[in-house]
């Protein structure tokens, strides 16, 4: 649909095609699983209002969760010289998103690297030296996406790695609400977090009714907070989580079943997972 509709070259008229092709799949009912409409300006929103990305010690922007490249693509045509590297498990997915990339003329601003975020996190910092020996040896990202399910491990790993500009550096996180991600958001927005964090409310582009949540998160100070975060998890939060789990299992289980227990499950879910995070006072407002 992008190539047949989109102009080459053009990454606006590449992400207005995402945005319809969401629109498309909300109308027969299905799920656009990528950050368009009021998700994706959130997203650039917070990103722009961000800490510069040309410092000797930042190598850009890393996304978490590639998907087919929509966020990727945004994200290097409102930010000009900046460069996206970007994750992806999935080599299906990782074809596509380097397809559409090349189709947008956006090869140079992107690196899109196939595997696990568990496995490629740790090895970032001495990857990007091997391909830039004029950076330091500790280099850090000036902002952090993540859209995969699994924040609050990806986020112990690139607070573990020192990943995230230490003071300033921006981390934003989608669908949070419908994920009921619960420990990640005590991290990040919890009382005793490392972070100052807003929870902003937004839509999903194929269902305008469909509230769901991001996180965006300024570090403060990564070597404080996490620990007295992990221990003061509250029981509500770490049964919510548990639940989360359980529920991400289902989703993605085998044989074509998890898109229809999402499809069923997901309204009630999302519900639960609001309140029980209103009551620890995490939410948009909070």
């Amino acid at each position: 649909y992008v190539l047949e509709t989109a102009q080459p070259g053009h990454p606006a008229t590449v992400a207005e095609a995402f945005d319809a092709f969401g629109r498309n799949l909300g109308s027969s009912g299905s799920w656009a699983k990528f950050a368009g409409g009021s998700k994706a300006m959130a997203l650039l929103a917070a990103m722009r209002a961000g800490p510069p990305a040309h410092q000797s010690d930042t190598v850009g922007v890393l996304e978490i969760g590639t998907y087919c490249g929509n966020s990727a693509l945004r994200l290097a045509a409102a930010l000009p010289g900046v460069r996206v590297t970007t994750l992806e498990l999935d080599p299906l997915l990782v074809a596509i998103a380097r397809t559409l990339v090349a189709f947008a003329g956006l090869c140079g601003a992107i690196d899109v690297w196939t595997g696990h975020s568990g496995l490629l996190i740790p090895r970032l910092k001495r990857r990007l030296v091997e391909r830039s020996p004029t950076l330091q040896s500790r280099p850090c990202f000036s902002a952090i996406f993540m859209d995969r399910w699994g924040y609050d491990k990806d986020l112990a790993l690139i607070q573990e790695h020192e990943l995230l500009q230490r003071t300033g550096g921006v981390l934003v996180a989608d669908n949070v609400l419908t994920t009921a991600a619960a420990s990640f958001l005590w991290k990040v927005a919890g009382p005793t977090a490392s972070f100052a964090s807003q929870v902003v409310a937004v839509s999903e582009v194929a269902d305008n009714a469909s509230e769901d949540w991001m996180s965006v998160s300024v570090s403060m100070d990564q070597n404080s907070g996490l620990q007295s975060c992990l221990e003061a998890l509250p029981t509500e939060l770490a049964e919510l989580q548990a639940e989360s789990e359980c529920f991400r299992q289902r989703v993605v289980a085998d044989g074509g079943s998890g898109a229809e227990v999402a499809k069923s499950e997901k309204p009630a879910f999302t519900l639960h997972a609001k309140a029980t995070l209103a009551r620890a006072g995490i939410g948009p407002g909070n």
